[in-house]
């Protein structure tokens, strides 16, 4: 039975209606834990709970409502998995059809088939070491075994609007009237909970708690760890700001005793010895064999097996330095012949030595092959087939008599631009080159006439048609001052490579940090 008033206590029972089985109750997060708890039951009647992380959910199924029409929340998660499964056949259906109709994209690179045969590191407990071993593997690796130094510190940012050279000069004027104000005796975290635009520790007076290494920017962390507990730096500047900063703790690195880790560096010890082991065997085994049937042999009588493997050249490297190594040395390699040195390989990790047998021709690739290839090559078109189509309907409607005013009240009215000049780029188009041909023409074409309108022309935003409303010969004085102009800039350009230059011949050094950030854009044109 249920009681209500221990319902009241807890923020009361929801009452949620008829609710289909497989889909979350509601939008929360609740509503989809017992979402799934009632489509793993069925939607039986009765009661029960169910946990999550803030506790337990209770629910009661007291009826079930056959024909209901769920909303559309209750329904969007099942009409979205439906939507993605159509969209997914679509796509398959058009990536087939995209491949049939272009199999000479499809095709493989030349196959490079290769083995290697691995020597795999003995068990490190199978590993004997002696004292001297092991004492000179602790002293070569103890930092690992030691507690990293950390260092806590308090900061107040200034932050430094992007892009705003005035602003960045006055934020710059406040971080040296507050380094003033710190160094004058003033309570640091007092200003810190006033001045700091760092949201995360003003309101801890700016204390950033212990931290180590590799946790904060470069120019940051550089200066925490050189300061002493007490000490207070100059400001330093960071993608964030400037900052202020004053060391409260500092905790250098703590080496552990050999004697309370000696099992655990013993163990390391033992694999890396197993390691250097391994691989001196497979250094030695590449040097003896002289071919493939040598080492073909030698795994024959160690009863070892050469693992087979195929590189498609041209195809981009593996991230892992390991297998990029392996990939880029079966490449230089011709068939037939061992490849230099030994090669590091996973799973289980060994030393390898490793030969190319043989390299096959480029060949065309079935469609399983290249199912996944012709998949996002088709949904990377999805754009400019859209765009395709787009353009097909509106020419259709020209055809039928519809004028460009009439489409473009389709989309808000068209595009205008009142003053366009050669060397202006007509906005969405892109380059003003493309600009300059269509509305001035060139050499050997003219510009387009008055009142014609434009072919498709393939832009930076899209495709458009374009239409010259009229042409105005140039003003005296417009012609006057572009020449005026362009003369100038000349004479820029020809003063900034004159600079360059110099700067070369004679080396300054700028002592200002902020003036030393500052690169000067060369002149337009240049």
């Amino acid at each position: 039975r249920r009681d209500e008033a221990a319902e009241r206590r807890m923020g009361g029972a929801r009452e949620r209606g008829p609710v289909p089985v497989g889909v979350p109750v509601d939008t929360t997060e609740a509503g989809a834990v017992l979402g799934d708890s009632l489509k793993s039951q069925g939607g039986q009647l009765g009661t029960g709970f169910v946990p999550w992380k803030h506790g337990f959910l209770v629910y009661q199924v007291y009826g079930r409502v056959e024909r209901h029409v769920p909303t559309f929340e209750q329904a969007r998660a099942v009409l979205a998995e439906r939507r993605k499964a159509r969209q997914d056949a679509e796509d398959e259906a058009g990536a087939r059809a995209y491949f049939d109709s272009h199999r000479d994209e499809f095709r493989s690179g030349r196959r490079v088939a290769y083995r290697y045969l691995p020597v795999e590191p003995a068990d490190p407990r199978d590993i004997s070491l002696t004292r001297q071993e092991l004492e000179a593997y602790f002293e070569a690796h103890k930092e690992e075994h030691g507690v990293p130094p950390q260092v806590r510190v308090r900061h107040i940012l200034v932050a430094v609007p992007a892009g705003d050279t005035a602003a960045a000069r006055a934020a710059r004027a406040k971080a040296e009237n507050l380094l003033r104000r710190v160094k004058g005796g003033e309570d640091f975290a007092t200003l810190a909970r006033e001045f700091s635009d760092d949201a995360a520790s003003k309101k801890e007076g700016g204390d950033l708690g212990l931290f180590g290494k590799g946790v904060m920017v470069p120019e940051f962390e550089r200066v925490a760890f050189e300061l002493q507990p007490g000490q207070v730096s100059e400001l330093v500047r960071t993608e964030f700001g400037y900052h202020i900063l004053k060391c409260e703790e500092k905790q250098e690195l703590q080496i552990r005793p050999l004697a309370e880790i000696y099992s655990s560096v013993g163990y390391e010890a033992a694999q890396a010895k197993a390691d250097s082991l391994a691989r001196a065997r497979a250094d030695s085994l590449r040097r003896s064999v002289r071919r493939i049937a040598d080492v073909e042999a030698f795994a024959a009588r160690h009863k070892l097996q050469a693992v087979p493997g195929w590189r498609t050249l041209g195809e981009a490297y593996n991230p892992s330095t390991t297998l990029r190594a392996i990939q880029q040395a079966v490449e230089a390699t011709p068939p037939g012949q061992f490849a230099p040195g030994i090669y590091q390989v996973q799973g289980p990790p060994a030393w390898a030595v490793l030969w190319v047998d043989s390299l096959a021709p480029a060949r065309p690739l079935e469609w399983e092959e290249a199912r996944t290839r012709a998949l996002q090559t088709y949904r990377a078109q999805a754009g400019d087939r859209a765009l395709a189509g787009k353009r097909a309907e509106l020419d259709s409607l020209m055809e039928a008599g519809w004028s460009l005013d009439s489409l473009g009240t389709l989309y808000g009215g068209l595009g205008r631009l009142d003053d366009a000049a050669r060397g202006a780029a007509i906005p969405g188009l892109g380059a003003r080159e493309l600009s300059d041909s269509l509305l001035f023409g060139t050499d050997r074409r003219a510009g387009l006439p008055e009142g014609q309108v434009s072919d498709w022309v393939p832009g930076a935003a899209g495709w458009f048609r374009v239409r010259v409303k009229e042409r105005k010969p140039p003003e005296a004085k417009a012609l006057s001052d572009r020449v005026e102009r362009e003369t100038r800039m000349g004479l820029e350009r020809n003063l900034y490579d004159y600079f360059e230059k110099l700067k070369k011949r004679y080396g300054a050094r700028i002592l200002d940090a902020e003036l030393k950030r500052i690169e000067l854009p060369p002149p337009p044109g240049g």
